[in-house]
């Protein structure tokens, strides 16, 4: 998976923000790599969002409305772990949607923010992406 410097940054930053789970949607496309193009932040709606999160509709709706727009696409979604690792947790797993990457933003002991992509498969199983840094600006939302 492509992501910029820049995206990468944003999504530390935006996880670094507070004590709750940052959350938002990756725009981007699948062919001929996996490339996000466009970063949405989103709100936590979750009763319970230090532990959890709930991405609010009105993001997804403009999501899509980006995405259409600009002939891309939602490729995944992306959430932090303010107290955990990078690792999936069991209710991220029952959340997941099938062919979508999931970017989980950890945090050590150390208080450092760190992150893993994730691509879902129709079993709901997580397979390992690599994120590969590019110098190529992202597309305009």
């Amino acid at each position: 998976m492509i992501m910029t410097p820049a995206q990468i940054g944003q999504l530390l930053m935006q996880a670094a923000a507070g004590d709750e789970e940052a959350c938002g949607v990756l725009i981007g496309r699948r062919e001929p790599h996996i490339r996000v193009e466009a970063v949405l932040a989103g709100q936590n709606l979750h009763p319970m969002p230090a532990r959890h999160f709930l991405l609010d509709a009105a993001t997804l709706l403009h999501a899509d409305a980006v995405a259409r727009a600009t002939g891309r696409e939602i490729i995944g979604f992306y959430h932090s772990h303010p107290r955990g690792t990078a690792l999936p947790s069991l209710a991220d797993r029952r959340a997941a949607w099938p062919g979508y990457v999931q970017v989980i933003i950890g945090t050590t002991r150390q208080g450092r923010r760190y992150l893993c992509a994730w691509i879902i498969a129709a079993d709901g199983a997580f397979t390992p992406l690599t994120i590969a840094p590019s110098s190529n600006r992202p597309a305009p939302e």
